[in-house]
């Protein structure tokens, strides 16, 4: 939840069939859902399944399962539109196919892996 009370979320095959980011914001009585990704399977990731967390500076970060060099994605997303993949996973290297996405510590600090 960001600080204006938008949730914000994932699905794992919505969009273009690979899964979206997602806002909701409550207008009146109702949420309004504005899609701000959609993957396309690439290396941009495939099926996120795990929530999205804020950095710092308001950037989402989040992980996709599939995708990448085929074992998912990291991934950044400065709203409304700036989407960056940042580290394709892999499973030799990283042993990553992330189901869960980031910790629960409030001070989790996020740092942009060797590459």
């Amino acid at each position: 939840m960001d600080r204006g009370g938008n949730l914000y979320g994932t699905t794992s095959a919505g969009g273009a069939g690979c899964g979206t980011v997602f806002k909701l914001t409550h207008t009146g009585s109702a949420w309004v859902e504005t899609t701000l990704y959609t993957f396309q399977g690439g290396m941009d990731g495939a099926m996120p399944q795990a929530r999205v967390v804020f950095g710092p500076d308001g950037t989402l970060y989040g992980t996709t399962t599939y995708g990448g060099s085929g074992a998912g994605t990291v991934f950044n997303l400065r709203p409304p539109a700036t989407f960056l993949p940042q580290h394709p996973l892999s499973l030799e290297r990283d042993r990553a196919l992330p189901l869960h996405g980031w910790g629960g510590r409030k001070r989790a600090r996020l740092r942009r892996p060797d590459v």
